[in-house]
């Protein structure tokens, strides 16, 4: 894939995402999908907001929130709440490094031995490695982004401070070859880069070497984080806003167990709720849900809606 086929199929990309959200946009404030889903379609755990790395497009260094793990207890409710809804996707990451969390490998085989339909998670690969590694090609999760940016050491120690090119990279070549020896279909491995500054002259390559040995190789835009990263680059600007689609599509839950309007709300901006005193079913139909959904179709954005950029974009 050359750099412009790959300029061109982000743009590509994130025209379609445009158009086809501003329909459901109009067909939201329109009053003709002003019920959302039963239950949230995705559902998006923390099950740690611990980190290994301290990477330069990421926003977790100037967290506030306290650090910790999710109890395996609240993880199972949680499971057992999106299988009896038939949630769509429970994916298990948000500002933490989830191969961290003690408990993964067990907290994927209870979703799936619940019956999840699809279990996912995005992950920096530092500690895909040993018997971590092994566990998680049995634990039957369906799919795992590989966050893993540059074709250089040079780039890569830039961008993710605190990793050895090198290491990480062998880690995620086993991990494929381990899978390919146990005659695994899943998970489907997905490596990303995201389109910056630093990769933007080593994204050829990058496609190049990973085509044929990832199941898919994906080349992200830049995100801000609803404008608490800084990003110097040009990407499409869409200049007439619509209510969010994620309002109406997911729920984010925090690894205390307080749940959240979004998944970049860093430090609790959105919180809406508390799983240790709710349900999911009853926050998602809840006063607060319905407060910021009434906000955002009279096209009022709030103090963590404001700044943000990705509204017309969805990354999963």
């Amino acid at each position: 894939m050359s750099k412009g086929a790959i300029k061109r199929s982000l743009y590509r990309a994130g025209e379609y995402a445009f158009h086809h959200n501003r329909l459901m946009r109009r067909l939201i404030i329109l009053g003709r999908n002003k019920r959302s889903h039963r239950f949230p379609p995705v559902v998006i755990v923390e099950e740690t907001n611990r980190c290994n790395l301290r990477c330069q497009m990421c926003p977790r260094p100037s967290m506030n929130r306290a650090v910790g793990d999710m109890d395996f207890g609240l993880f199972q409710r949680i499971a057992d709440e999106c299988t009896h809804n038939k949630v769509e996707v429970l994916a298990l990451h948000l500002f933490g490094e989830p191969l961290l969390h003690p408990k993964l490998p067990e907290m994927v085989r209870y979703a799936k031995a619940v019956g999840v339909g699809n279990v996912h998670l995005s992950t920096n690969a530092t500690e895909l490695k040993g018997k971590l590694a092994e566990e998680l090609l049995d634990s039957e999760l369906d799919s795992m982004i590989i966050s893993f940016d540059g074709a250089s050491p040079q780039t890569y120690s830039k961008l993710r401070r605190g990793a050895n090119f090198e290491e990480v990279k062998g880690n995620i070549i086993n991990f494929i070859e381990r899978k390919k020896e146990r005659r695994k279909v899943l998970p489907r491995i997905t490596l990303q880069s995201i389109c910056m500054e630093e990769t933007e002259a080593e994204l050829e390559e990058y496609c190049r070497f990973w085509s044929g040995k990832a199941d898919e190789v994906y080349i992200a835009p830049f995100d801000t984080f609803a404008g608490m990263v800084h990003n110097p680059t040009s990407h499409p600007t869409f200049f007439r806003r619509y209510p969010c689609p994620l309002l109406w599509r997911n729920l984010v839950v925090y690894w205390t167990g307080e749940v959240t309007i979004c998944c970049r709300d860093l430090d609790g901006k959105g919180v809406v709720g508390d799983l240790r005193r709710q349900g999911l079913s009853d926050i998602w139909h809840g006063e607060g849900m319905a407060s910021i959904r009434n906000l955002h179709k009279e096209r009022i954005w709030g103090e963590l809606c404001r700044p943000c950029r990705e509204w017309s974009w969805y990354i999963f």
